[in-house]
């Protein structure tokens, strides 16, 4: 250290920094170069200074001279430093853009999650990929919320993702059971064999399987998704070449598994997962059967058989007992007897059980006896026990049968009209369709028994009508376990089980069998011989069938296709269409729903076939669109009858033109585009002289110029080809089983289930030992496309799924006060302050609440200075509010009477505004052509009469929006949009450019 000259002190005495590192190259000089090739610019200041001491012999000649240190080394140290900063600083650029837009999507996701819609959400969710930079338990809080919202569709994206784009985690313990609780309550499969091959590939591994396996047994399964778990354990077992010493814990899990297969509530999937968990442990157990057959013999015993077998062989000799005795006497006739009878079921075994109500059917004493009663009440005691068990469904059959069988057995020589049905068998038959709802198959077997009854005692049976319109209109929505046997039946080929499909309980539309059995019955009423009970009955069940119609429409006027409201309707409608059938009645009540109702497409198609095939004078329908209350449809419904009425005579009636001329010319477009198509159709196929040289030559060409005219091509195609349109009918018999339950709802899309085959409709008939009359034939035709939806939330040239809708919602109950004004961007604060110039907007005459919320919305996007309505009161009507989405709150809105518009423009007029009003006249200039001055006061008409002539006198400028289609007219709030953005464009927008 005798180096220590004055020079450090002087350095020490400037800069302290730099004297400690000329120290540090002292003491170690290996940690001050590092600290120079770091570019530690105290360290550099220091090598720097101690060379030009060196330079200038201050410092000792030896110093540096080994390293050779000059100024030149620095500069490249520097430069090559400064190279190597800059690569580095781009690979961080890089990676900062990707941690960017990681977060970007992360937030954009999050905040989509936060909606319930699944058009706003599915679309950033497809940004879930660029999330991956991020640590992974980002990603999974994304897959956490998913799995938590109410939306189906973003539940199941979540389960997709989740098991495609991503391997089994043990660290993720609550997630992954998660996510098998998610999939258990997830809502439909769309391709349940993609789903189990994916969700094998996601347990294939020996830890996955095993967490499986142990965590199955604290779940409360459903069917479907257990069915899934289960086809898994099966294919990753029966992959896996296990040893015998890892065997313990699978083996005790699939044993839990198999107990979970109890608690299945579909009977078929019960067995089906049963049968595959079973053949899982026969590959995992080393068990022969010969260690099975030497386990059996321990217990065999033979000894005294059980107190099960001995009731078994007492009920048997009870049952050869009743067998033997004559037709004509009865099997029990005291107290006693049946006193014994009854306590054989204290055992509770099945066999019993069955033996009982064998016993009970064989008898031949009627329900009516009180102590054959209590036997029959205690068997359906112990049927109940069983309902989760697969002996339920034959117990029932048995007990169904042995309720109706006294009457079915009824002699013809007895007096059948005097027999009644007992009150108690009533009150079983309607209980048991109240099950039948949550009971597959049921009530196909309740029916089929009833309908074994003779038609004499039926017709004397009072509760018979509600029993048989509860029957025609049986079917509740389908569940998702019917779907899926129904629907998904392909996927049970590979498995020994699939004969399951075929038992009656399970076939395909066992409901819609229910209620074409029951329509179909009444051919057989109607055709019972010597019945003159038989038309009373059947006036009465139409007038029960319209009755119920009428009291559903009153509950709910509004419904949704394919809602339980919607099929409950057209059950009742296909019904009348066999009832009025077989009355003659004219169907007078239907042609009022035709006319003055709103229902969905198929129930209008029945009801026109109806009204076509009835006896009404077709100018007394055609009158009826005289009443200004019909309903478009209701229109377009009699065109159609029209139609029908000519096909059915082969001719054309030359008033049906006269009729249907003035529609032509209807304001509807569509009321419009179906006159002038039926007449066009008419024309074509019943005139009997050439088009062009026949009396509608003429309207015949004005129709057909008019359809080639602006949008009408667009539609003409889809109309022309209406089915209803089309000679694909027999139109001698428009009423047809087939036209009723296949081909109407088949065309118009119906659910596939309502949809009834041929094969069905056959096998009804066989099943009532009836002819196939009226049966009629499947139709082929195109089925009726629903328009194609445009998503114009994400255009297929711009956007995809980086760009996702993001809306501001501001605070619904902050007031803006004139603080909160000052705080927005300038040029926002300058037009919702300036009180000088600007558009105000007069909306007096427009009345309807909805109409003024979406202005409202319009004048505060557009910055208008002040909006003016009739009513301040409106702003708190609900319809205004839900368009207006609080735009009232950040607008100025005053009051103006409709009687005071044309005293208020002319003050206006005074203070230097010009008055602009939105009108079609004879001076009106198109819109574009238009200036508008920046001291403006637009004024808006009324939504039907629009603009009073008295205020079009005080306009000093008329505006209409150029129209290239054949509506005449544009909505109030369209039109008020339109003017209002016109004026934005020219005073606002180019200020803010």
């Amino acid at each position: 250290m005798g180096y220590k000259t004055k020079f450090v002190q002087d350095l020490c005495s400037i800069r302290t920094d730099i004297y400690e590192e000329v120290i540090q190259f002292t003491l170690n000089p290996n940690v001050f170069l590092q600290n120079v090739q770091n570019l530690r610019k105290s360290s550099l200041e220091a090598l720097v200074y101690v060379l030009l001491m060196k330079q200038r012999g201050k410092l000792p000649g030896t110093m540096l001279e080994e390293r050779q240190l000059s100024l030149k080394d620095i500069i490249s140290i520097i430069n090559m430093n400064y190279l190597q900063l800059q690569s580095d600083s781009d690979t961080f650029r890089t990676q900062s853009e990707r941690l960017t837009n990681a977060w970007q999507s992360f937030i954009t996701i999050a905040e989509a999650l936060n909606e319930s819609q699944a058009h706003l959400i599915l679309p950033a969710l497809e940004l879930l990929e660029k999330v991956k930079p991020l640590h992974m338990i980002w990603k999974n809080t994304l897959l956490r919320m998913m799995f938590r919202h109410e939306n189906v569709r973003v539940i199941n994206f979540g389960l997709e993702h989740y098991i495609k784009d991503r391997s089994f985690d043990g660290t993720e313990v609550n997630l992954e059971k998660q996510f098998l609780e998610t999939f258990n309550r997830s809502a439909t499969f769309d391709n349940t064999a993609d789903k189990v091959v994916s969700l094998s590939s996601y347990y294939s591994t020996p830890e996955a399987l095993s967490f499986l396996l142990n965590t199955i047994p604290e779940i409360s399964w459903n069917s479907i998704p257990y069915y899934c778990i289960s086809i898994v354990i099966h294919d990753r077992v029966s992959a896996q070449d296990a040893g015998k010493e890892g065997l313990v814990l699978p083996l005790k899990s699939l044993t839990n598994c198999v107990k979970m297969c109890q608690k299945v509530k579909n009977i078929s999937l019960r067995y089906i997962t049963s049968m595959l968990i079973l053949k899982t442990i026969s590959r995992v157990a080393t068990l022969s059967i010969n260690d099975l057959s030497d386990n059996f013999q321990r217990f065999q015993s033979v000894t005294t058989p059980s107190i099960d077998e001995v009731y078994t062989m007492v009920a048997g000799i009870y049952l050869y007992y009743c067998l033997a005795r004559p037709e004509h006497e009865p099997s029990f006739s005291s107290l006693n007897d049946w006193s014994k009878l009854l306590s054989l079921l204290d055992v509770g075994n099945v066999d019993v059980l069955t033996l009982v109500i064998e016993i009970l059917h064989t008898d031949k004493t009627l329900l009516s006896d009180e102590y054959r009663m209590k036997v029959a009440d205690r068997c359906y005691e112990e049927i109940l026990s069983y309902r989760k068990s697969d002996h339920f469904m034959k117990l029932i059959k048995s007990f169904i049968e042995m309720l109706l069988q006294p009457y079915i057995r009824m002699a013809e020589s007895v007096d059948r009209e005097s027999a009644t049905i007992h009150g108690r068998v009533s009150e079983y038959v309607a209980m048991f369709l109240e099950q039948a709802s949550t009971i597959y198959g049921l009530a196909n077997i309740v029916f089929e028994t009833v309908f074994q009854l003779p038609v004499e005692i039926i017709l004397n049976w009072g509760s018979f009508g509600k029993v048989l319109l509860q029957g025609m209109i049986f079917g509740d929505v389908q569940k998702r376990d019917q779907k899926y046997v129904l629907e998904d039946e392909k996927s049970l080929q590979p498995y020994p089980f699939s004969r399951f499909k075929h038992h009656p309980r399970y076939i395909g539309q066992a409901d819609a069998r229910v209620r074409v059995l029951c329509v179909q019955y009444l051919y057989k009423i109607a055709k019972a011989p010597d019945q003159p009970d038989a038309a009373l009955f059947l006036l009465k069940l139409e007038r029960m069938l319209i009755e119920r119609f009428a009291q559903i429409t009153k509950a709910k006027e509004r419904y949704y296709a394919d809602s339980i409201t919607h099929r409950q309707k057209l059950r009742i409608v296909q019904a009348l269409c066999v009832v009025l059938k077989l009355t003659g009645s004219k169907p007078y009540p239907l042609l009022e729903v035709m006319l003055y109702e709103t229902n969905q497409p198929n129930i209008n198609y029945l009801i026109e076939l109806i009204v076509a095939d009835s006896s009404i004078d077709t100018l007394t329908i055609a009158n009826s669109l005289r009443n200004e209350k019909v309903k478009v449809s209701g229109i377009q419904s009699v065109f159609v009858i029209l139609w029908l009425r000519c096909c059915q005579t082969n001719s054309l009636d030359e008033q049906y033109i006269y009729l249907l001329l003035p529609w032509t010319m209807a304001q509807n477009f569509s009321t419009r585009l179906y006159a002038q198509i039926t007449i066009k159709k008419l024309i074509a196929k019943f005139s009997t002289q050439p088009i062009d040289a026949g009396p509608f030559r003429e309207i015949y060409a004005a129709v057909n110029s008019y359809l080639r005219q602006g949008n009408v091509e667009r539609n003409i195609e889809k109309c022309m080809k209406d089915f209803r349109f089309n000679s694909v009918f027999d139109y001698a018999n428009l009423l047809t089983l087939e036209n009723v339950f296949h081909n109407i709802p088949r065309v118009s899309a119906a659910p596939v289930e309502d949809v009834v085959g041929t094969a069905t409709l056959k096998d009804c008939y066989q099943t009532l030992g009836l002819a196939e009359s009226n049966l009629g034939q499947a139709l082929e035709f195109d089925e009726l496309r629903a328009e194609k939806r445009v998503n114009c939330f994400l255009a297929e040239s711009f956007g995809g799924a980086d760009f996702v809708q993001r809306k501001i919602v501001p605070l619904k109950n902050l007031e803006p006060a004139q603080d909160m004004l000052l705080g927005l961007p300038e040029h926002l604060c300058a037009k919702k302050m300036d009180s000088t110039e600007g558009l105000i907007v007069v909306a007096s005459l427009v009345n309807r609440a909805p109409n003024l919320g979406g202005l409202a919305r319009t004048c505060e996007i557009f910055a208008v200075k002040q909006f003016v309505i009739n009513s301040l009161q409106d702003i708190d009507n609900k319809e205004f509010q839900a368009l207006s989405m609080t735009a009232e709150k950040w607008l100025n809105v005053g009051e103006l009477k409709t009687h005071k518009i044309i005293e208020y423009l002319e003050e206006m007029k005074s203070k230097g505004y010009a008055i602009v009003g939105a009108e079609q006249t004879t001076g009106s200039k198109p819109i574009e052509q238009m200036q508008f001055p920046k001291k403006c006061i637009l004024v808006l008409g009324h939504e039907k009469n629009g603009l009073p002539a008295e205020i079009i006198r005080h306009l000093d400028l008329i505006g209409e929006i150029p129209q290239f289609g054949v509506v005449r007219s544009l909505n109030v709030h369209v039109t008020g949009a339109i003017f209002m953005w016109e004026y934005a464009k020219q005073h606002l927008v180019k200020t803010l450019a």
